[in-house]
């Protein structure tokens, strides 16, 4: 639209209805399946996408709003890393042909709490507290050769590359 011989974009005004509904949602599947554990693939993708917002967010729209998108992908993290740690009591009691297979995916869960806050511009003292947990403990998990060394390598890739790539 042109206005005084201004150009002022209305294609830009629809997003705050486009905004509240991906918050709605995005809470809404958080809820769904946090106590989910085979959820562990999506929850770095919805992770992903509240950091997303949360970012598109801080430009011009309330610390309320930045805050809830950043409280999802927070929640994300948790419930993977707990899903994580939830296999530590399990390592324990299994046989020794199981053990490869439990750490595995302990790491995949630790790795995928990771991919969930990596994507935020800022980030707390106990999302930070999280990030290093999980790193630290996907890191320290000398699992090797079984049947989700693929997976494993290229969740480690992207945690790599994305952990790389933020601007301090």
């Amino acid at each position: 639209m042109i206005n005084n011989e201004e150009v002022h974009l209305q294609w830009r005004r629809d997003f705050e209805d486009i905004h509240k509904t991906c918050s709605y949602l995005l809470k809404f599947l958080t809820d769904t399946y946090a106590e989910k554990p085979y959820f562990y693939k999506a929850c770095a993708i919805l992770g992903e996408m509240a950091g997303y917002f949360a970012s598109l967010s801080a430009n011009g729209h309330s610390q309320l709003e930045v805050a809830s998108f950043q409280d999802v992908a927070k929640r994300l993290a948790k419930s993977a890393m707990g899903w994580a740690q939830s296999y530590d009591d399990e390592v324990q009691k299994v046989s020794l042909e199981f053990v490869t297979s439990l750490l595995s995916k302990q790491v995949i869960c630790f790795r995928a709490a990771v991919l969930c806050l990596v994507h935020q511009n800022d980030i707390t003292r106990v999302e930070a507290s999280i990030l290093l947990k999980c790193i630290v403990r996907a890191t320290n998990s000398f699992v090797e050769d079984d049947d989700d060394t693929e997976e494993r390598d290229e969740l480690k890739g992207l945690c790599d590359y994305f952990l790389s790539n933020r601007q301090s």
